[in-house]
């Protein structure tokens, strides 16, 4: 009947594991794929946002300091309209004029065209700017050329003269050109511009204008032929895209900021008009990959806490129905178990622990070392001439200083530290923490102990003496024994070496 009780518990647990461990499988994959869509794509539209924000922001900063470059024009030019109406009664020829369109504080700052009244000849053009037009439509379409300007007749000659837009945009670029240089975004991003030469694509179509990520290659010519290592033509869909509304998301392979590796990027690019500009932003999408893959985890970890929940509710309910079917026999089972375990653990001889305690430990170091845990320290001990002092004083004297070398090593050691008898005189000592530029004074210490006399000890007449050799985890090592045979590599150094002496693999 008892057996038949065993039986029917044990199938039930099993049918339980099998049940929760059905349950957490269909619940970790569900809210697996839930959290992957839904971070994958809140994380995207965020992606999205902030590229797009932050060229919309440039644009913005362009838009202010072209305000200011022209209100700075207009102002200067009103200054200039001034003093030349007051001057302009003083000048009796064109020579008047060019002397006062390049004096220091105006050349360079204007553009002036002169001309006579009566035969409309151009007097005076520095900059060519009635080569292409006349008179007259300079005049009707002079905001065309002119961010601020002002038309002087006189009786005799009249001028039309102020800032050209080609001056005020050069300075803004420039401004530009420095600011993007000099920002810096999150994720290791970065604004470019390639200005537009020819709207209807082809060869030479665009210019490289800001590139921070690759500033060598700023001027260079652009084509919408160029593809990307996936064969996309991410210029010429940029290009139609911006033609066609003003703004474009797309995806194509580039190199990453600072590095040679190519990966995919989200860019968003956006027409600034005024100066022929695509301002465009992107981040690479396997960045984004990364940041889903650390909250899938934790969603991941959160399904298995509610897994655990749930397995230690039903495991608890199991408990009470079973426990005390199996206490008496756990109670058995313990007594018993601790009794083996002292005999297979303990050497009853010297108070070290077993051989077989050992291997169980080095094993279980061993996989913590594999997983990323520090090696300890391990080492190979024996006591010089063992077999002498055995056929010169008996076993039994052999076996006192086997008891004495463990008693010493013991008194020596730390809590943390563990003396195993290997066999014979042989020991093992594994000292965790101790890492190999503090081990050869660590265990030199502990030579030294041993090797001391005492006038106490019974046995004081008879000095013993150990060799030790040291050795760690590599990660080359499939299992315990390379250490073990590394460590007795250094033992055998140290007999060599005239024994009472450490040394290390």
């Amino acid at each position: 009947m008892k057996s038949k009780y065993k039986i029917l518990s044990v199938l039930t647990v099993i049918v339980l594991c099998v049940v929760v461990y059905f349950f957490h499988v269909v619940s970790n994959e569900r809210i697996q794929k839930f959290y992957i869509k839904s971070t994958h794509e809140s994380l995207y539209d965020l992606k999205k946002s902030f590229i797009k924000d932050t060229v919309n922001n440039q644009i913005s900063r362009i838009e202010v300091h072209l305000n200011a470059e022209i209100k700075q024009a207009e102002q200067f030019n009103s200054k200039l309209e001034i003093q030349l109406t007051e001057k302009a009664k003083y000048f009796d020829s064109p020579e008047d004029y060019k002397d006062y369109f390049e004096t220091p504080s105006v050349q360079g700052l204007v553009s002036a065209v002169l001309w006579n009244n009566e035969s409309q000849e151009v007097l005076y053009d520095p900059d060519g700017l009635s080569d292409k037009n006349t008179l007259a439509d300079l005049l009707d379409s002079r905001e065309d050329y002119f961010a601020a300007s002002s038309y002087l007749r006189g009786e005799v000659y009249s001028a039309l003269y102020g800032v050209t837009k080609t001056s005020v945009y050069d300075r803004v670029k420039a401004d530009i050109t420095e600011e993007i240089h000099t920002s810096k975004f999150a994720e290791n991003t970065y604004i470019w511009v390639n200005e537009i030469i020819n709207y209807e694509g082809g060869p030479d179509y665009a210019i490289r204008r800001i590139h921070p990520n690759l500033p060598e290659t700023e001027g260079q010519l652009l084509s919408t032929a160029t593809t990307d290592i996936k064969g996309n033509l991410p210029y010429l869909e940029e290009l139609n895209g911006v033609k066609a509304n003003g703004e474009i998301y797309f995806t194509y392979y580039f190199k990453k900021n600072g590095s040679e590796a190519i990966s995919e990027k989200l860019s968003y690019a956006k027409l600034y008009k005024p100066f022929d500009w695509i301002v465009a932003m992107g981040v690479h999408v396997d960045d984004t990959d990364l940041q889903v893959d650390k909250t899938t985890e934790r969603g991941q970890q959160l399904a298995n806490a509610l897994s655990m929940y749930l397995y230690l509710l039903i495991a608890s309910v199991f408990a009470v129905t079973v426990l005390f079917l199996f206490t008496l026999e756990h109670w058995v089972f313990k007594k018993s178990q601790k009794v083996l375990e002292d005999k297979i653990n303990m050497d009853h001889l010297t108070g070290a622990f077993s051989r077989n305690a050992g291997e169980q430990t080095l094993a279980i170091l061993h996989s913590e070392f594999k997983n990323g845990h520090e090696s300890p320290a391990i080492c190979m001990f024996d006591i010089d001439g063992f077999k002498r002092i055995n056929d010169t004083y008996g076993h039994d004297v052999g076996d006192l200083i086997l008891r004495r070398v463990v008693k010493r090593v013991m008194a020596t050691v730390r809590s943390t530290d563990r003396i195993y008898r290997w066999g014979g005189d042989e020991f093992l000592l594994v000292c965790p923490g101790v890492d190999a530029e503090k081990a050869m004074n660590v265990f030199d210490k502990f030579r030294s102990e041993i090797a001391k006399t005492n006038d106490q000890d019974t046995i004081q007449h008879v000095q013993s003496t150990v060799s030790m050799g040291i050795a760690f985890f590599n990660e080359t090592d499939t299992d315990a024994a390379a250490v073990l045979k590394r460590a007795d590599i250094a033992l055998y150094k140290a007999k060599e070496d005239g024994r009472n002496c450490v040394r290390m693999s």
